[in-house]
């Protein structure tokens, strides 16, 4: 009788842990404009990308965050609070952005014109002697941002992996 309930138990956890894990990693978004929200084809849309590899030591953790836009900060308590993905009004931005990796972060500015209804993305490059510099990369006409597209790893497979980023869900 222990043993079926020990059995049981240990299914119970497993199935509740596999639920937990098959949870979508929320993204935080902003919408980096005042008024009210606006639809995709009216805004520029600038992510980062958070790569997780844990099934290997030698390929730490890479995140790029957006922390500032044009001076106001979307930072909370650490440089991880800050938002993945800013939605922008066209026109020329300042963004300060965020890159670690592993335990090491550095910080720049990407002075950037921004077109309405096109996406882009923040490049990280790294040099030899560990400085990195940061650039935005657009992305094609008619790109459509998934949940893939900012988190590889954690939607390599699964159902959402191939969803649209919507600009008005929260």
């Amino acid at each position: 009788m222990l043993l079926k309930l020990l059995a049981a138990g240990i299914a119970a956890t497993l199935i509740f842990a596999q639920t937990v894990l098959a949870q979508p990693v929320p993204l935080k978004k902003e919408h980096a404009y005042t008024g009210p929200r606006r639809p995709a084809a009216q805004l520029a849309t600038v992510y980062g990308k958070i790569v997780t590899n844990l099934a290997s030591l030698l390929d730490p953790l890479r995140m790029t965050f957006i922390c500032e836009v044009d001076g106001k900060s979307h930072r909370g308590l650490m440089f991880s609070s800050c938002p993945s993905i800013v939605y922008l009004l066209p026109g020329s931005h300042r963004l300060t952005v965020h890159h670690g990796r592993g335990n090491a972060g550095a910080s720049g500015t990407i002075s950037a014109q921004v077109a309405a209804g096109r996406v882009y993305e923040i490049e990280v490059e790294s040099a030899a002697d560990r400085r990195v510099s940061f650039r935005l990369r657009e992305m094609p006409a008619g790109f459509v941002l998934t949940y893939k597209d900012v988190q590889p790893s954690t939607y390599a497979s699964g159902t959402r992996q191939n969803s649209r980023i919507d600009p008005a869900a929260d």
